[in-house]
């Protein structure tokens, strides 16, 4: 009957929980089983599907509980779907239960935060988050080498940064994230599609974080960056190099050591995108052209200023 559905569905997630694109398909599988108990009446199993439903509907992200939606309820008030804060202890208990029962680290990091983002806060639930992202990370990293095309680049994203946010909100373990920060920015399988995603986020998060990441924290950084930025122009992804060019910018005024030439970069990078737009006569190309003459200026390139401002003009005309 439907207990035993329930019981392989508990079995099955425990072995594939990795396996699935996001948590949210997690939540539809439960989904389907509470719609199964509401049906026969079993309001109690109904009850745990739900929570369940919730605890994988749930955005996580930067250490914190997003809900999925927000709606305007009949008053006009905003309504969060789920919301942590209407539940009562049984479910706290439940998912305390569940935490204790399994050995499956997406499962223990969602559980975990869950937890440690409810009215029962504690110090050990942030522990388990950190330990199971920390361990998720190495998970997906050896998924990412396997399948560089797939999207496992970003999952090492999202966990690493939950088990930061986590880690600094406890003071947990904070030296071991903030190495494996380091580590992933250098070491990061060159071959994945989520390296520009990774490493630029990543090398943000320090940026935005100056109490974790000192000045020592960025040595050998520039040059990663430097080697990215010139595989993205050699792939012609300007936007994206201009990008990482100006992160390089901010670790060298941070470090006041000025490593490479950065805007050089930035201002051929404005110039290539101006001669990508079929349509001369569009607005864009104004936008790219001024961005090139001002990073021109800043290194001091009279002839290429004279050169695009002559075009400038002639755009414009």
């Amino acid at each position: 009957g439907i207990k035993s559905n329930a019981t392989m569905l508990y079995g099955h997630i425990e072995k594939n929980a990795l396996e699935y694109i996001s948590p949210h398909q997690i939540g539809n599988e439960f989904k389907v089983l509470r719609d199964k108990f509401q049906r026969t009446g079993k309001e109690d199993d109904a009850k745990k599907s739900q929570w369940e439903m919730d605890c994988f509907y749930y955005i996580m992200e930067e250490g914190n509980l997003e809900p999925f939606m927000t709606l305007p309820n009949e008053n006009g008030e905003i309504v969060e779907i789920p919301t942590i804060k209407d539940y009562e202890e049984d479910a706290y208990l439940y998912f305390i239960e569940r935490l204790n029962s399994t050995n499956n680290p997406l499962l223990m990091a969602r559980y975990a935060q869950l937890l440690w983002n409810s009215p029962k806060k504690h110090a050990k639930y942030a522990r388990l988050a950190v330990d199971a992202y920390l361990n998720l990370v190495n998970v997906y990293e050896e998924k990412d080498k396997e399948r560089p095309e797939e999207h496992y680049g970003l999952e090492v994203l999202k966990a690493v940064k939950n088990a930061f946010f986590i880690s600094r909100q406890s003071r947990y373990r904070v030296k071991d994230v903030k190495s494996k920060i380091l580590n992933l920015i250098k070491k990061f399988n060159p071959e994945s599609s989520s390296l520009y995603a990774l490493k630029f986020n990543l090398v943000k998060l320090m940026l935005q974080n100056k109490r974790v990441f000192k000045r020592k924290d960025y040595a050998g950084i520039p040059r990663v960056l430097w080697k990215l930025a010139e595989s993205l122009i050699k792939e012609r992804n300007f936007h994206q190099s201009i990008e990482i060019c100006e992160l390089g910018e901010r670790i060298n005024q941070k470090t006041g050591r000025k490593t490479h030439n950065w805007r050089k970069r930035i201002a051929e990078s404005y110039e290539a995108l101006l001669e990508q737009v079929k349509d001369k006569q569009n607005i864009v190309t104004l936008f790219f052209c001024e961005k090139a003459i001002e990073s021109y200026k800043k290194i001091g390139n009279k002839k290429k200023v004279v050169e695009l401002t002559n075009k400038y003009s002639e755009i414009k005309g």
